[in-house]
């Protein structure tokens, strides 16, 4: 039988609060929302095969999916996981993304557990996301919160907040992005800038990114 570490009370109280905030989610869905998409799968994953090696590759995992609308207003988007210990995760439970979204004045605004990948980074965020969308000047990003812990073994987020405001312009194939974002520790603040062109040209793509650390 698979071992987990034991759960400091941090960790406990962080568990029993996403559990109850799911619990009351999923209610909601059920007496207000529109029918929702619910997906699960079931996988066993060895990350790589060695001729010697003594500690345990092989691992499994169960992953739910949830989508759900209300009143075409609010959109709810769940991705969560239940799985084996491995080099990555700790604990059992893993919420990847845990998201309520919304329009506000006709932008899009976010809230909770965020995915955010892009070519300068991929990281996730417990907070909040906004998108303005112009006509003329492409769209804008502000992003700001903590970097979250998957799997709640992380007790310490409150010193890992986040900032990230980001411009992008033009379509897939043809566009321009900049961002400007901010991370914090319990040692102080690190800046960072990056840029990302990507270009069509004669049948080809031509892209590339620079990321700069202050």
């Amino acid at each position: 039988m698979m071992k987990y570490p034991l759960l400091n009370r941090s960790e406990i109280k962080s568990h029993r609060l996403h559990t109850v905030f799911i619990t009351i989610l999923l209610f909601i869905g059920y007496i207000y929302g529109d029918q929702p998409v619910i997906s699960i799968s079931s996988s066993i994953i060895t990350p790589r095969l060695r001729a010697l090696e003594t500690d345990k590759t092989v691992h499994w995992r169960t992953l739910l999916n949830y989508n759900q609308s209300f009143n075409d207003h609010i959109v709810v988007n769940a991705l969560m996981e239940y799985g084996s210990e491995n080099y990555r995760f700790e604990n059992p439970l893993r919420i990847h993304q845990l998201v309520i979204q919304t329009e506000l004045f006709g932008h899009k605004l976010k809230l909770g557990r965020i995915a955010k990948w892009n070519r300068m980074l991929n990281t996730r965020i417990d907070g909040a996301e906004i998108e303005i969308t112009t006509k003329n000047f492409g769209s804008f990003e502000l992003i700001g919160g903590y970097n979250a812990s998957t799997d709640l073994s992380d007790a310490d987020f409150a010193d890992k907040s986040f900032f990230m405001a980001s411009w992008d312009h033009g379509k897939l194939g043809h566009n321009v992005s900049l961002a400007y974002w901010v991370k914090g520790s319990a040692e102080g603040y690190t800046n960072f800038t990056g840029l990302s062109l990507n270009k069509k040209l004669l049948g080809m793509r031509f892209s590339g990114t620079l990321n700069f650390d202050f």
